[in-house]
Formats: structure tokens, C-alpha cells, sequence
């Protein structure tokens, strides 16, 4: 009797007090991240985003449920799934939300790098519809929180994701019918819906075949429903095959698509086939070369660092290279899929692996995103491998041999440093600086039975690392009067030759 009771004051309170609306069994799929690859998976900020959801009253399925049903269903791309793979994971998981994801930045903070950033793009699907009901994307980095946490700021990447999760899912839906309007929907064998990213008033098509199971009567119409607006379909029944071909809308964002069959008798069948996106925005793209700047242009001499940012992260893609010279000639084109890197380095060599001759060039990075619009940066370097050109003039007189140094080229010097030895041993003068010209006084020992050499070593480098080594066996031998006797000594020599 005591147990009859209980039994029925819980059925009453269940009654009094339903579930709460927040209640509702969500599914996380792993965070494709493309700033590792085109399909790369990112697995700790998959589980940030699991926890974050949790917090927010979302019942959720556990994550081996999740890769065992992608395993199941061969699900290989993520970010993104078909209307069939979304009813699956109603009818297998038992998901009434699907929340999905791309990660499109994330750097972490390090020595001479630009600050820890992070960039997510979410989108809620309803499985009872493949409806997307709820969509977001947020990018924050440390320099952004400068102002707003002064001392209290996070100083690592993962200080920010404390911060950032949070303000992501703010506008999380707190209230979502998730059962979807009535109707009867059709069953699907195939479908395929191209392209996935678009411009404004580019042509989509779409081919879907009926499954059997699906009865269509003679006489039925079929017809694609976007955006409120229907657009045409060719319905072959012979096959139970329809396609159909529309322009992009002319305003941004995504865009369901629904296959409506009209029935003689007036009743409409519909299935979802999917989303698309309209993207109407070229990306952003910021190009900084990293060096020294010498006349107004960042020069280098061996490698030039390119770093690139995109002020409103999103996926790209593909991306190139280019180097122009003075004449706006092709010397270095590259290509590659995926995201730009934040870092690329140009070791002044052309595409034909020939060192590039010294002077001016153009580099430009341009970027295409999914849609294929296009944005490109650019920047005017300057290339300069000639090392120091170093001349030198010595004069002798008494005990005294005086070195005048200087320098042809115009790239700044850093260093440089001179010893002279007597008969190749002893340092009879040590001499350095920072730039040319320079005189150097060389105090002569006395003489020696037999006479003595004087050898000279000189090296030299400038500000961007091209360096110069010089050796002179004989010193004596430079001097002018050695060279006006060892001239006259091969004119004499060249006429009795001749003779």
C-alpha cells in the first residue's frame, strides 16, 4: 500500500512539474580544424565545447557513442553532415540537437609571435528536420582583452579558452522545439547538392533519386524550396529521379534546401536535401615582412620572413605566392591548398631554384576562400646578398705603414676587424670598428737579417649578414713604390722578351 502511494505521488509530481526545457539530448561532433589541415580534428577543444554545453542544462551523448556511429556510418568529413546522417543520429542516437563546428584560428602565444588567438564557427542542426536553427562564429585573442581585464587578463592559450567558451555560447538557444512541423517527408536514396559555398547569384544544381519505398503518383510535380521561394524541378518518374538548377540568393548566410513533390490529389511530400552558404565577403588578408629596413624597404639576405593575419578568420580554400621583379616578371609563383600560414619564408631563390639577382620585389599572397572570392596583400622588399666590397690602400713611410680602408657598397656595416702578423706568427696590430673608411697606422719592428713579411687578415659583415674575408700574404708588396718597381720590373722583363 505504502509503495501504491509513492508510485502515485511521483506520477503527480511528473505531472505538476515537466521536464525542463533545457533537457534535451545534444550530440557534440568532433571540431574540424582547419588550421591544422583540410580535415584535420581538433579533440581538446572538441571537449571544451563538450563541457561548456554540458553547463548550459544540454543532456548529452557521450562522445564513444559519437565516434562510434561515425565509425559506423564512415563519416571521414567533418564539420559538416548530410540529411541522412542526421536522421541516423536521431533514430541511432537518440541526438534531438546535432552541434558541429570548425576551427578556423588558433595560435598560441610564443617569443616574437603574435598573441594567442582563437576563432570557432558553430552551427545547431534540429535531427526531427536537418533544420539549422542556431548558428555563431566568435574570434578573440589576448590583445583583444587588454582593456577589458588589465591585470586580470590570461597571459596562455588556455587562460583565453577559459574566457572564450563562455562568451561563445552565449547566445546558445535557451528554448527549441525540437520536434518539426508536421507533414509527411519523403525517403531519400541519394542526394547531391553542389556547391556547398557560393556567391551571390551563382547557380546551384541538385540530383536526388526517390527511394522506392516513396509512392509517386502521375501527374506529380516536384519543385525546390529555398528560402520561402520555390524554384522548378524536372521530376523523372521512370527512375524517381529530380533535379533541378537555381541562383544563389543575393544576401549572405545559409540557406536550407527542400524537395516539395506536389501529389495530383494536392498533398506535398517534402525532404530535406541539405544547406548551402551564400558568402556575398571576400576574406581579409594582412601581409608584414619581417627585417630590417634600410631606404624605406624591409631587405634581406638570405630568408625573408612573410607573416600573414586574417583580421575575420574563416576557412580558406587555397592560397599562393607570387614574386615580382622590377619589371613585373614572374619569378616565384607557389600553390597550396588549405589556410595561408601565418609564417612564410622566401629564401630568395626563383622557381627554377636560381638565386635571385639583388634588388627590388614585389611578394603578393593571395587567398580563396570557399566561395571563391578572393583577397590578396602585398608588400616591396629588397634583396642584397653582395657582400662588402672592401678596397684598400697602403702607404709606407719610415716605420710606418698606414691602411686605408673603405667600402663600395651601400649596404650599412656592422663590423669588422683586422690583424697583421710579422713572417706569418706574431700580432703587431689588432684593429676593429663599424665602419668605413678607417685609416690604420701599422708601427714597424726593426728589421730583421734578411728582412721581414707582414701579412694582413680582414673581415667584414653588414647589417644583414653578408660578410667579407680578405688576405694579404705581403703588406710591403701594396705599397706604392713596391708597386711602381714591380711595374717597371714587368715592362723591362716584357721588352727583353721581346727583344
Amino acid at each position: 500500500m505504502k509503495l501504491f502511494r509513492l508510485t502515485a505521488l511521483i506520477l503527480l509530481l511528473a505531472a505538476a512539474w515537466p521536464p525542463a526545457a533545457g533537457a534535451r539530448s545534444l550530440a557534440v561532433f568532433p571540431l574540424l580544424d582547419i588550421t591544422k589541415d583540410a580535415n584535420g580534428v581538433n579533440m581538446p577543444l572538441t571537449g571544451y565545447l563538450r563541457r561548456q554545453a554540458g553547463e548550459l542544462g544540454e543532456t548529452l551523448i557521450s562522445a564513444k557513442a559519437i565516434m562510434a556511429f561515425m565509425v559506423r556510418h564512415r563519416i571521414r568529413t567533418l564539420g559538416r553532415l548530410d540529411s541522412q546522417a542526421i536522421a541516423e543520429a536521431r533514430q541511432e542516437l537518440g541526438a534531438d540537437l546535432v552541434l558541429l563546428g570548425t576551427v578556423c584560428q588558433l595560435a598560441r602565444a610564443r617569443a616574437q609571435a603574435p598573441a594567442a588567438a582563437v576563432s570557432l564557427s558553430l552551427q545547431l542542426i534540429r535531427t526531427s528536420d536537418g533544420r539549422t536553427i542556431w548558428t555563431t562564429t566568435k574570434a578573440l585573442s589576448l590583445a583583444d582583452l587588454q582593456s577589458l581585464l588589465a591585470l586580470a587578463e590570461p597571459k596562455t592559450l588556455p587562460g583565453l579558452l577559459k574566457v572564450y567558451f563562455p562568451a561563445l555560447l552565449a547566445s546558445f538557444p535557451a528554448k527549441i522545439n525540437t520536434t518539426s512541423p508536421a507533414g509527411r517527408r519523403l525517403s531519400l536514396a541519394s542526394i547531391v547538392l553542389r556547391p556547398e559555398y557560393v556567391r551571390p547569384g551563382q547557380p546551384l544544381a541538385c540530383r536526388v533519386i526517390i527511394s522506392a519505398t516513396s509512392r509517386i503518383e502521375p501527374g506529380s510535380e516536384a519543385s525546390i524550396r529555398v528560402g520561402g521561394r520555390l524554384y522548378p524541378a524536372t521530376l523523372n518518374k521512370e527512375e524517381y529521379g529530380v533535379t533541378a538548377t537555381w541562383p544563389a540568393q543575393e544576401k549572405a548566410g545559409t540557406y536550407q534546401v527542400t524537395l516539395v513533390i506536389k501529389q495530383p490529389a494536392g498533398r506535398r511530400e517534402t525532404a530535406i536535401l541539405g544547406r548551402y552558404h551564400v558568402d556575398s565577403s571576400p576574406p581579409a588578408l594582412v601581409l608584414q615582412a619581417v627585417g630590417k629596413k634600410l631606404d624605406g624597404l624591409v631587405t634581406f639576405s638570405r630568408s625573408l620572413a612573410l607573416i600573414t593575419t586574417m583580421p575575420d578568420p574563416e576557412p580558406i580554400a587555397r592560397w599562393a605566392i607570387t614574386v615580382f621583379n622590377k619589371n613585373h616578371e614572374t619569378i616565384v609563383y607557389q600553390e597550396a591548398a588549405g589556410q595561408v600560414p601565418e609564417r612564410i619564408n622566401w629564401n630568395g631563390y626563383t622557381s627554377s631554384s636560381l638565386p635571385a639577382p639583388d634588388g627590388d620585389y614585389l611578394v603578393r599572397i593571395t587567398a580563396w576562400d570557399r566561395a571563391g572570392l578572393t583577397a590578396s596583400a602585398e608588400q616591396q622588399v629588397s634583396l642584397r646578398r653582395t657582400p662588402p666590397k672592401i678596397s684598400l690602400k697602403v702607404e709606407k713611410k719610415d716605420r710606418q705603414l698606414r691602411l686605408a680602408l673603405a667600402d663600395s657598397t651601400a649596404t650599412p656595416l656592422s663590423f669588422w676587424w683586422l690583424r697583421v702578423y710579422q713572417d706569418g706568427g706574431r700580432i703587431i696590430k689588432a684593429a676593429d670598428g663599424d665602419r668605413f673608411p678607417a685609416d690604420v697606422t701599422v708601427d714597424l719592428p726593426k728589421k730583421r737579417a734578411g728582412g721581414s713579411r707582414f701579412e694582413l687578415m680582414l673581415v667584414a659583415g653588414d647589417v644583414l649578414g653578408n660578410r667579407t674575408r680578405r688576405q694579404v700574404p705581403d703588406l710591403l708588396a701594396l705599397t706604392a713604390k713596391a708597386r711602381v718597381q714591380q711595374k717597371q720590373h714587368e715592362t723591362e722583363r716584357q721588352w727583353l722578351e721581346n727583344f
